[in-house]
């Protein structure tokens, strides 16, 4: 009999994994969701079952194009599991796995009920350092969750993370791999006609010949004094003479003009809000060069900003922290780096793309080079396929 146990178990590991599961903690249409749809399709494209669960309507689970896999609310899995694991009317838990996007509440919680209730392994994928996050709540009043993370951790057959120091926050013994995402470079890098470029400009009230600039993303505890400083920069370049403009999208959660002391707006920033995906995609295709603030720290140094890809894959001049991707660019090459990200230093570093043409030039070339040679779907999603093989074959 221990015999016939041994060969039973050797032929399971030498069968596929059938299933991956993924549970974000965030919204159809948010920055992480195109991360898990582009790694969603490349494993469905490679055979595998594949599902979406995340939070808000499900009509958003297109904003980042049509999906060769199946989507469901965190509603959806919390009231009915069994019919979401098995969508395809397979139920199989020994041959699924759950990939729980970032370890945050509204994740976590799903993925352990599902696993009340189901064997089903699972592995988690950061990509923030959340200790430091915790503390920033904690500093502002808020309840912190580090205990209920690393027991997620604990349980866990694996980990990925978007950056390499994150490693340095997982368990010694946990398995675990770095996992950048990839872009369409091709659409990204793809030309916008002139005429569409001025109707946009015109929607978002841009000065006719205003140099533009496009920063799409929420503001939050963690990014606050940081935006602030971008803020700052846009008003000294036009203090400066320059005639520039900040076209800002996604949410304020912070209350950006408290902290400046004035209204973002009198300092040259046209603020959108929430935008549709495919509006956005042409808004930053307006944009002649980018701007990721901030600097080295806890916070930037744990991180891959995921706007950062897609800035480089379009071929504009990115400034950025010298600080997780920026380390990996060089300085006045393929960006140009920041090491205080104070206002005074994006407004030298912005002035200094402007008035060399020939550094735009490179620094736009060199950005969309990286891009195309980094982040490739084809590739980050082999390497995927093949961690969660190996997990899978280690299972008892």
């Amino acid at each position: 009999m221990p015999a016939l146990g041994a060969m039973l178990r050797g032929l399971r590991r030498r069968k596929r994994l059938e299933k991956v599961v993924f549970v974000s903690y965030g919204s159809f249409d948010s920055n992480s969701a195109g991360h898990i749809a582009g790694f969603a399709g490349e494993l469905a494209r490679r055979g595998y079952a594949v599902a979406v669960c995340a939070r808000d309507r499900i009509a958003s689970a297109y904003a980042h194009g049509p999906a060769p896999f199946e989507f469901f609310t965190l509603e959806d899995l919390a009231r009915d599991p069994r019919g979401v694991i098995g969508f395809d009317g397979v139920f199989r838990p020994p041959r699924t796995v759950m990939l729980c996007w970032t370890p945050r509440n509204a994740s976590r919680q799903a993925v352990l009920k599902v696993r009340r209730k189901f064997p089903i392994p699972y592995l988690v994928h950061l990509e923030d350092n959340e200790d430091h996050l915790t503390e920033l709540r904690a500093a502002a009043g808020g309840e912190g969750d580090l205990d209920e993370r690393r027991a997620l951790l604990a349980d866990a057959i694996g980990a990925t993370v978007i950056a390499k120091r994150l490693l340095e926050v997982l368990p010694a013994s946990l398995p675990a791999m770095v996992l950048e995402p990839g872009v369409d470079a091709a659409a990204l890098s793809a030309p916008l006609g002139a005429h569409r470029r001025a109707t946009l400009l015109r929607a978002a009230e841009a000065p006719a010949g205003a140099t533009v600039i496009v920063y799409p993303g929420n503001i939050h505890r963690a990014n606050l004094g940081e935006m602030a400083e971008l803020y700052r920069a846009i008003a000294l370049l036009r203090e400066r003479g320059r005639e520039l403009v900040l076209i800002k999208t996604g949410k304020d959660d912070a209350g950006i003009d408290q902290a400046l002391g004035f209204p973002a707006r009198q300092a040259g920033v046209l603020d959108l809000g929430l935008v549709e995906r495919p509006f956005l995609i042409d808004l930053m295709k307006c944009a002649d060069l980018f701007i990721q603030p901030g600097a080295p720290g806890p916070f930037n140094d744990y991180r891959l900003p995921s706007k950062l890809p897609e800035f480089l894959a379009i071929g504009r001049p990115v400034v950025l922290p010298s600080a997780n991707l920026g380390l990996r660019l060089r300085q006045g090459i393929d960006a140009m780096l920041l090491e205080q990200g104070t206002a005074a230093e994006i407004a030298g570093q912005v002035e200094a793309i402007l008035d060399d043409p020939a550094l735009a030039a490179r620094l736009s070339a060199n950005a969309r080079a990286f891009a195309r040679r980094t982040f490739r779907w084809d590739r980050q999603g082999a390497r995927l396929a093949g961690f969660l093989e190996q997990l899978w074959r280690t299972q008892p």
